[in-house]
């Protein structure tokens, strides 16, 4: 990681995870959403972070942030479009694209104090990314860099149709050779259309990935889809919960 006075890292330990995708439109904020309601179902603190997002269009002379606006709603956590959302532009593109047609910057020392004041105030942090893990985030570093100071695990989110193995792979290898710890991959078929078992998406991702597809969410037709995904992540969260608690104990041992 190149050397610049932006990137420090937060000034605290803290739990939670980071929810990215191998591509924008994958339904992380779906997922991520689901995933507040079920830790806040389970008596958890939840907090929530989109730090940057990208594709809004303007509510009172500023971006809007829908999907940071459904990740408060759905986590109850009571805290500001600002504080949950601190960077938001109109271009649907890449952070460093959209900043740079807006003529902004995008400071990540900005965002840890925020996600500090945040994290402090909530029990688990569920942080949301745009795009995917090497989207350019500003004008050094991707959003790969952005996430490794905060030292929360991957889940990685995936579109489960045809091509979606080397997707899974390209982003578990560029997560390892960073440092990140993963805590697996969630397929979700965003499509109607023939089911993909017969492709052998999760057991082949499970075999070279050498990591665990935690959920398989097939596609979820409106009637009866707030149900079946409030069923799918409630288990997911009790599944990733001693994990991530897990990993925050052997993050702060390692400080100590």
């Amino acid at each position: 990681m190149l050397a610049d006075k932006s990137v420090r890292a937060p000034r605290m330990i803290y739990y939670g995870l980071v929810i990215t995708g191998t591509d924008t439109g994958v339904g992380k904020t779906e997922l991520g959403c689901g995933l507040a309601r079920a830790f806040r179902a389970r008596g958890v603190r939840i907090g929530v972070f989109k730090p940057i997002e990208t594709g809004r269009p303007e509510e009172a002379g500023q971006p809007a942030g829908e999907d940071a606006k459904r990740l408060i709603a759905a986590s109850g956590c009571g805290s500001s479009l600002e504080k949950v959302s601190p960077y938001r532009f109109k271009l649907a593109a890449a952070p460093l694209a959209a900043a740079r047609a807006e003529g902004r910057e995008i400071l990540f020392e900005k965002i840890y104090q925020v996600f500090d004041e945040l994290a402090g105030e909530h029990e688990l942090m569920i942080v949301e990314g745009a795009g995917g893990l090497l989207v350019p985030a500003n004008e050094n570093f991707l959003f790969a860099d952005l996430i490794l100071p905060m030292q929360l695990p991957l889940l990685i989110v995936a579109e489960d149709r045809l091509g979606v193995i080397g997707r899974v792979l390209l982003t578990l290898e560029a997560a390892r050779s960073r440092g990140l710890e993963i805590l697996g991959v969630a397929l979700n078929q965003t499509q109607p259309g023939a089911g993909t078992e017969k492709l052998r998406h999760k057991e082949l991702i499970e075999e070279f990935g050498k990591t665990q597809v935690l959920a398989r969410i097939g596609y979820l037709a409106p009637a009866g889809r707030e149900e079946e995904m409030a069923r799918i992540c409630g288990e997911l969260a009790e599944r990733i919960e001693p994990r991530i608690r897990e990993l925050g104990r052997q993050t702060v041992l390692k400080y100590l």
